[in-house]
């Protein structure tokens, strides 16, 4: 796996120019290591990234368009992070804008500001999809025969996969928080 160490064979995995063998074989490092997994992401990221500011060659493009945007999931990811990268635009630019000795006096903390809102909104969201599954539980296991011996262990399962579901928002929060944090360190460390 040494290979994929190496970046471009990560690219090439994510656009699928990988012999279905080498493709094989990663998917299934990539299911029993998380370090393989986490750089992997974090490669999609960029790819992302680089896609969407124009930075990709025509060929990769393609493939990246080919790959990315025929899935819905993908396509998605793909949404929110340009989302991202303009919100985090607009800020440059609004910060730039913003005189430096307003800056050094802290009268206009504009990044914490505008990463609060944003944390904000992530959490009302994945509060919003948990509130809904639990209540689909809830609403299904009132509809169903409470005479039923299947219904407990439906309802038992359903309140597993919520609580699943719930820790998975969680973590896509916190990851979504913690990209938008390295982001504004970036940004501000450019200045």
């Amino acid at each position: 796996m040494e290979d994929f160490q190496n970046g471009k064979t990560k690219i090439q995995y994510l656009l699928g120019e990988l012999s279905a063998e080498e493709q094989l074989r990663i998917d299934e490092q990539l299911f029993v290591n998380d370090d393989y997994f986490e750089r992997l992401m974090a490669t999609e990221d960029e790819l992302i990234e680089d896609y969407l500011r124009g930075r990709l060659p025509a060929k990769e493009r393609q493939q990246f368009e080919r790959n990315f945007l025929n899935s819905a999931a993908l396509r998605k990811k793909v949404d929110r992070t340009k989302l991202l990268l303009t919100y985090i635009d607009d800020a440059v630019k609004r910060s730039r804008s913003t005189s430096i000795s307003e800056l050094e006096t802290g009268s206009s903390n504009f990044f914490t500001r505008g990463l609060s809102a944003y944390q904000t909104s992530l959490r009302i969201t994945a509060l919003f999809r948990v509130a809904l599954l639990v209540t689909f539980c809830l609403l299904f296991y009132f509809l169903s025969s409470t005479s039923s011996v299947a219904s407990p262990v439906v309802f038992g399962l359903f309140i597993f996969l919520s609580a699943v579901y719930a820790l998975l928002e969680v973590i896509s929060v916190r990851r979504s928080v913690k990209v938008a944090q390295l982001a504004i360190a970036e940004t501000q460390s450019e200045e």
